[in-house]
């Protein structure tokens, strides 16, 4: 009688409210088995653990990614292979180059006239370097256009801003005031830019379609001036800046030339991992040609 009343007042309470267990069925729900907490335990370890490997394997290819490493067995999206992906990469960089021209011509015109005016040795020189670096800006323009899509690049944030640093740090030389120079330092000046520039075009064509500003592998190009050195653009780009280095405020623009050269190294780095990465046989080439002085470095 007394089991069925306990019985009977379980099922009294239950029905007042319908979410109440009676107390038989509570005790016998909760009641645990011998190991069975230790078991228990043991599963949500293995969890946890399971959990903390998958976050950390993916975070480790968002930290590769992100510094501009190759995650293995990570392949590059096709379309991004395509020509008209790499018309559209190109475009801000395409853009401001175009704006850089538009800014240039008026100024050349200029001096020009002012030296047939007034038969003027500084505007002439002046001239002769805007126009030569008229000419390299109007050729990268058009290698933009027709270079072939590359095969591999580096994908990331870090390599991007590396190569866009190191192409276009020097123009913080123009937030500086020009420097009074002898006639014979801006001869010096003059000589540096054209030598340069006229180098660096010469590179430029070479590579033809396999042009790039970015860290990117369109051809393995090992010929003509890259017999000798694996980087001759970036030497000859860098023999001009030091000729632009004179012609501004010292000290700080030999502090701005040579933080540009430094920016270099991290463009140079990241470019030879994408063409080791394209290229088994850069290896060889590496081994064998200096990176940017033939029998020095």
């Amino acid at each position: 009688m007394q089991s069925k009343s306990h019985f009977r007042n379980g099922l009294t309470d239950r029905s007042r409210n319908p979410h109440a267990v009676p107390l038989e069925f509570s005790d016998f729900r909760h009641r645990e088995r011998p190991g069975q907490r230790d078991r228990s335990i043991s599963v949500a370890r293995l969890q946890i653990s399971m959990a903390a490997s998958c976050i950390w394997k993916l975070r480790r290819a968002h930290i590769l990614t992100v510094v501009g490493r190759h995650v293995p067995g990570e392949s590059v999206p096709s379309f991004q292979r395509g020509k008209l992906y790499d018309l559209l990469a190109a475009t801000p960089l395409t853009i401001w180059y175009c704006l850089a021209v538009v800014g240039i011509v008026p100024r050349i015109a200029e001096h020009f006239r002012q030296y047939i005016a007034s038969n003027d040795t500084s505007s002439g020189l002046t001239a002769v370097t805007m126009l030569v670096t008229l000419v390299f800006i109007a050729i990268q323009i058009f290698l933009f256009i027709i270079r072939r899509p590359p095969e591999e690049f580096s994908r990331g944030v870090l390599p991007r801003l590396a190569a866009v640093a190191g192409a276009n740090s020097g123009l913080a030389l123009l937030l500086l005031p020009q420097a009074n120079m002898p006639l014979g330092v801006e001869a010096l000046s003059a000589a540096l830019i054209v030598f340069g520039s006229l180098a660096a075009i010469a590179v430029a064509c070479w590579l033809g379609r396999s042009f790039s500003i970015l860290p990117q592998a369109r051809a393995l190009v090992v010929s003509g001036p890259y017999r000798y050195v694996r980087h001759p653009l970036y030497a000859a780009e860098q023999i001009a800046a030091f000729g632009v280095m004179l012609q501004f405020q010292q000290p700080w623009s030999f502090a701005i030339v040579m933080l540009s050269f430094a920016l270099q190294f991290s463009r140079m780095h990241y470019e030879e991992q994408v063409l080791s990465h394209a290229y088994p046989e850069y290896q060889a080439y590496k081994i064998r040609t200096a990176r940017l002085i033939p029998g020095v470095y």
